[in-house]
């Protein structure tokens, strides 16, 4: 990966060839996001489980728009290339992004 990313005192870090990555245009670090309890890191974009929601951001548009927001109960997630998924307490698991080969069994 690009990448990695980790949750310090409930904020998101993600470093970027050996430092902070927090200029970087792939992953400009949202500062709304203050009570992470994980974090997960794609191709090109990351996610977190923040006071109860799932937030994504990164270079991967398309992918970003497609976050879902009406999760009832998000307990954790899960990211692979350009797609991820999140196991919630009432749905089972809801996953997004790429879908050009069905991989997404939500859809």
């Amino acid at each position: 990966p690009r990448f990695v990313c980790a949750v310090s005192e409930g904020k998101p870090q993600c470093w970027m060839r050996g430092r902070l990555a927090l200029d970087e245009y792939i992953l400009k670090v949202p500062t709304d996001i203050t009570q992470a309890k994980s974090i997960v890191a794609g191709e090109s974009f990351a996610c977190v489980l923040n006071d109860g929601t799932v937030k994504c951001w990164g270079s991967a548009v398309d992918f970003i728009s497609k976050t879902p927001k009406d999760l009832p109960a998000p307990l954790s997630l899960i990211a692979a290339g350009n797609r991820a998924c999140a196991v919630d307490g009432e749905k089972g698991y809801v996953c997004w992004g790429e879908n050009y080969k069905g991989q997404n069994p939500s859809w």
